[in-house]
């Protein structure tokens, strides 16, 4: 066990069937044997794996658990060789009677589905769905997966109906929701994936990632929609209820975005306090207050802009965000007419972060500097190390010309 911890696949497989070999009989039993079948599998030894398999289900002894364990991860380890009959031979010799059929119909199914033949799985799906009651909601949700997976979304969205229709409360329900707002999206139908996300969040089942996902898709297309309040709202929803979700820190981003859309700079200054303050580590609080400094320098507001910026240098830990942080001051010293001001946080920034992917831009500013001081000499050098360091496109040819 400890070489398949330390990555080592082949050498944990070779152990594991050296271990076999000591623990013949009775002291093989079928746990060790499941076992070692998964590290052959893992390390890719596919055939002793089968074989190994196919012993624990042919073990009446092995008992029924296991016994039925080791015929799915055989199955499913075939049809992934690229053996489909094989993999149904396998499923069939064990779910034999009568009883199992609507199983193995099922199964059978799902090795279709995951060799990617889902418009096959989808029908297949259906049809076991139609037959066995037992497997009615989660053959239907499978069946409406598979042809989401196909890209046939208006079947997908009627799989989703049918099933929400015929097992309005059932474990399989809720998924389906999202599955059919995700098709809805996909087929170009932003109002009713917009309605089914948050349908699908306000559901008291709903898991707590989906939700606040589903809230998220929702607010984007609300925002896309050009109806920037209900997308305020539903990203507000989401940092609400879902606080430490990943998605929370953008959802508070993407509010900064759309009051500025509407012009509502007040709110969009508070909230980008709101998201520094509740995910101070995060890219977004970083972005939000390169983006507030930005704003304040383009009113006119210099010493406001330079305060958050300072601010911004006290949070930063990358040389590289260091760097752009000096950038943007030197910016604004430049804009405001403090020449030698701007020089001088320049030439801090070539002795503290000679390295750092902005000094194409640290180059090509310092050159505008030297040549609004009338330099012409000294800026034609520093044009020249804008191409030396084969910046973008739109930068090369601005220092050409």
């Amino acid at each position: 066990m400890k070489a398949r911890a330390s990555g080592e696949p082949a050498k944990a497989a070779e152990l594991a069937l050296k271990s076999l070999e000591l623990f013949k009989g009775p002291y093989a039993t079928a746990e060790i044997k499941l076992k070692t079948a998964r590290i052959l599998r893992s390390a890719g030894k596919n055939t002793e794996a089968v074989e190994l398999y196919q012993n624990i289900a042919s073990d009446p002894a092995a008992g029924t658990a296991i016994r039925k364990t080791a015929v799915l991860e055989c199955a499913y380890l075939q049809n992934a060789m690229n053996l489909p009959e094989a993999a149904e031979k396998t499923l069939q010799a064990y779910f034999h009677s009568p009883e199992q059929k609507g199983e193995l119909d099922f199964l059978s199914a799902d090795l279709l589905f995951r060799r990617n033949e889902f418009s096959r799985a989808a029908e297949a799906f259906q049809r076991t769905a139609a037959q066995y009651p037992a497997f009615r909601s989660r053959a239907l949700y499978q069946s409406a997966l598979a042809w989401f997976s196909a890209k046939q979304y208006a079947n997908a969205i009627a799989g989703a109906d049918e099933l929400a229709q015929k097992d309005p409360r059932g474990e399989y329900t809720a998924g389906a929701l999202y599955l059919k707002a995700m098709a809805q999206e996909a087929a170009g139908m932003p109002l009713q994936a917009l309605k089914s996300y948050e349908d699908y969040a306000g559901l008291p089942g709903a898991k707590p990632a989906y939700a606040a996902k589903a809230l998220f898709q929702a607010a984007k297309l609300a925002f896309s929609r050009k109806q920037p309040l209900e997308a305020e709202r539903l990203f507000q929803a989401l940092i609400t209820r879902y606080p430490k979700d990943p998605l929370a820190p953008a959802a508070a981003y993407w509010r900064i975005y759309s009051f500025q859309s509407r012009g509502d700079e007040i709110l969009a200054e508070r909230e980008t306090w709101l998201l520094v303050d509740k995910y101070p580590d995060t890219d977004y609080a970083i972005d939000a207050l390169f983006n507030l400094a930005a704003h304040y320098a383009d009113s006119g507001s210099a010493p406001r802009a330079n305060a958050v910026l300072d601010d911004l240098l006290k949070r930063v830990k990358s040389d590289s965000l260091k760097a752009k942080v000096l950038l943007e001051k030197a910016v604004i010293a430049f804009k405001s007419g403090d020449n030698a001001g701007a020089l001088t946080l320049l030439e801090q920034l070539y002795t503290r972060y000679p390295n750092v992917p902005v000094l194409p831009e640290v180059y090509y500013l310092h050159a505008d500097i030297l040549r609004k001081n009338g330099d012409d000499d000294q800026a034609l050098r520093y044009y020249s190390k804008v191409l030396e360091h084969h910046p973008d496109p739109v930068m090369e040819t601005a220092a050409i010309g």
